[in-house]
């Protein structure tokens, strides 16, 4: 059996690069964000605006200083035939995420060949669309996140993540029959899903959709996708 990787996982509130001496200083908290030698560092209260020493973003520096060569690497991958601006979506992400010194190399691929690639596990960052069809929140954690080993186990979870304590909150959610009860359980793995970041949310606004109410009559799902077998004559006795 193969032995387990740790993964070292850091938070820390770097309070506008001003330590508790009053000083103003980046490099200072980028040797610290070094030396914790972290996989993973979250950040608090980084200045977003632009830094008046050298006219770059706050979080751009502290990169640097932590050790990533300017423009550090990482590949997004993508389907280039799947979504309604699916390429352009990835290259608005990549421009983002190079405002803060993170060079994205976009890497669209037709669907069937990005599918194949995360069902081999071989993509640690993606672009994937979902929407829940039943709007429970629950669907986040059971589609989006099951256990590796779990039978519901999809490309949806393809980098493997999994919390224990997340799925600890997902079992309790499970067992709980009150609805409102349930709902505060769901709040609570909401809360600790937007603590680990395994994903970055993106919300793409739907198409809009007109449609004429005297000649057709249509019940749209939760996810206000139009189904043509939703759609009824607006006169027709209701089945």
């Amino acid at each position: 059996m193969a032995e387990a990787r740790r993964l070292v996982v850091a938070s820390y509130n770097v309070h506008s690069c001003v330590g508790t001496d009053g000083r103003h200083d980046r490099e200072r908290v980028g040797e610290v964000i070094r030396s914790l030698d972290a996989d993973v560092v979250a950040l608090q209260e980084v200045e977003s605006l632009l830094d008046s020493e050298d006219g770059t973003t706050q979080l751009a520096c502290l990169v640097r200083a932590a050790g990533f060569s300017p423009g550090h690497p990482l590949r997004l991958d993508g389907p280039s035939n799947r979504y309604v601006r699916d390429v352009e979506i990835m290259r608005e992400v990549a421009r983002q995420l190079d405002a803060v010194g993170v060079r994205v190399e976009v890497n669209a691929l037709d669907k069937r060949a990005f599918y194949a690639l995360l069902a081999g596990g071989r993509s640690d960052f993606y672009l994937l669309g979902w929407a829940s069809e039943s709007g429970d929140g629950a669907d986040t954690f059971e589609v989006l996140f099951p256990p590796p080993d779990s039978p519901s186990a999809s490309t949806f979870n393809a980098s493997g993540f999994y919390d224990a304590r997340l799925a600890e909150i997902m079992r309790e959610a499970q067992s709980t029959t009150n609805l409102q009860a349930r709902a505060a359980v769901l709040q609570r793995a909401f809360t600790r899903l937007s603590e680990l970041r395994p994903i970055l949310p993106l919300v793409v606004q739907p198409d809009a959709v007109v449609y004429n109410a005297q000649r057709v009559r249509w019940d749209p799902p939760v996810n206000l996708a139009l189904r043509p077998g939703d759609l009824r004559p607006a006169d027709a006795t209701r089945p």
